[in-house]
C-alpha cells in the first residue's frame, strides 16, 4: 500500500511538471535573459539566464495569449490552444543598428567586452551639492480624480560623513531632505508625490550610470550584457539584471557617445515580486551630460540633465518629467 502512494503521488508530480507551458524568449542573436513573460498582459514570470521560464497549467485556458515584452524591442505573441506545450518568442528591436565586427551574444561575454571598449568606467561621485531645475507632474488617482502641476524646485544633498568612501567606484546620491517646491499650481494631493518623487527619481537615475559603471568589473552571475550596434555616433547596448530567485527584474537601453565614451541616454524599467503579483515599479528616460567641477576639484562623471518618468501604482499613476537640472558643488 504504502509503494502504491509513493507511485501515485509520483505520477501526480509528472503529469502536472508535463502540463506546465515552457517558454523560451530570444532575439536574432540568441536568448534574452530575464525577459518579461504575461498571460493575457498580466505578468506571470521573467525568463532566467538562458531567456527560458515556465507557466503553470493552471494559470492557462485555451484562448489565452501569452506574450514577453523586453526594453527597446517590440512584444511578441503566441495563442495558447490547449495542446502545445512550449513555445520560443522571437522578439524584434524597434530600432535598426549598423553592427560592427563583434559578436553580440549576450552569454558569451562579448556584451561585455564591448562595453569594456567603447565605454568609460564613471568616475567615483559622492559630495554635498545642491540640484534644481523645472517640474511638470500629472497623477490619476483610483478613485477618478487626476491633478497636474508644474513649476521649479531645488534640492539640497547632504552626506552622511560615513558613506564618504570608495566603494566599488559607485555614483551615489541620498537627497535623504525633501525639495523645496516653487508653483502657482493647486498642489493638493501631489505634495506627498512631489515631495517623495522628485529626489528619489533624481537618486535613482543617477545610481543607474553608478551600477553600470560597478558591473563594468564585477559581471554578476544575474546579469547580461549585449552589444546592440552603432548609429549616428553612438553605440548601442541593452543590460539586464536580476536576482537569484527571480522575483525582480531591471532592464536598460543605453547609448555611449563614440568620441567620450561616455553614456549620453538610458532608458531603464524594473518590474517586482509582491505577494506573488509581478507589478511595475517604474520606467526611466533620461539624458546625460558630463559634469566638471574645478573647485573644489572633482573627477568627471555623467550627470541626468532631463529625465521623464512613469510610474502605476494599484491608487496612483503618474508621470513626472524633471527638465534644465543643474548640480553645484560648494566650494
Amino acid at each position: 500500500m504504502k509503494s502504491f502512494f509513493v507511485l501515485f503521488f509520483a505520477f501526480l508530480s509528472a503529469t502536472s511538471a508535463a502540463q506546465d507551458f515552457r517558454v523560451s524568449v530570444r532575439d536574432k542573436n540568441g536568448p534574452l535573459p530575464y525577459a518579461n513573460v504575461y498571460v493575457n498582459d498580466v505578468q506571470l514570470a521573467i525568463t532566467d539566464s538562458l531567456g527560458k521560464t515556465t507557466i503553470p497549467a493552471f494559470e492557462l485556458k485555451k484562448g489565452y495569449v501569452v506574450s514577453s515584452t523586453y526594453i527597446g524591442m517590440t512584444p511578441a505573441y503566441v495563442t495558447y490552444d490547449g495542446a502545445i506545450r512550449e513555445c520560443v518568442l522571437t522578439l524584434i528591436d524597434e530600432l535598426s543598428y549598423t553592427i560592427v565586427p563583434i559578436s553580440v551574444n549576450a552569454l558569451d561575454g562579448s556584451g561585455w567586452r564591448a562595453f569594456r571598449k567603447y565605454a568609460l568606467q564613471e568616475a567615483f561621485f559622492i559630495y554635498d551639492c545642491t540640484v534644481d531645475g523645472r517640474f511638470s507632474i500629472a497623477a490619476y488617482f483610483a478613485d477618478g480624480a487626476s491633478r497636474s502641476a508644474v513649476g521649479s524646485f531645488v534640492m539640497e544633498n547632504h552626506v552622511p560623513l560615513e558613506t564618504r568612501t570608495h566603494r566599488g567606484n559607485f555614483i551615489k546620491y541620498h537627497f535623504n531632505l525633501p525639495p523645496q517646491i516653487q508653483t502657482s499650481d493647486d498642489t493638493t494631493r501631489l505634495d506627498t508625490l512631489l515631495s517623495h518623487s522628485i529626489p528619489s527619481v533624481f537618486s535613482m537615475t543617477c545610481r543607474t550610470i553608478g551600477h553600470l559603471g560597478n558591473e563594468h568589473y564585477r559581471r554578476g552571475p544575474y546579469s547580461g550584457m549585449s552589444y546592440l550596434g552603432f548609429e549616428n555616433g553612438r553605440h548601442y547596448f541593452r543590460y539586464a539584471y536580476s536576482s537569484p530567485n527571480l522575483d525582480y527584474n531591471h532592464q536598460y537601453l543605453f547609448t555611449v557617445n563614440a568620441k567620450t565614451k561616455r553614456i549620453e541616454t538610458i532608458r531603464y524599467q524594473t518590474v517586482s515580486k509582491r505577494d506573488d503579483r509581478w507589478s511595475y515599479t517604474g520606467t526611466v528616460s533620461a539624458d546625460f551630460r558630463t559634469f566638471t567641477n574645478k573647485k573644489p576639484r572633482i573627477p568627471e562623471v555623467s550627470v541626468p540633465t532631463h529625465i521623464i518618468y512613469h510610474m502605476e501604482l494599484p491608487d496612483v499613476a503618474m508621470e513626472l518629467t524633471l527638465s534644465d537640472l543643474t548640480i553645484k558643488i560648494p566650494e
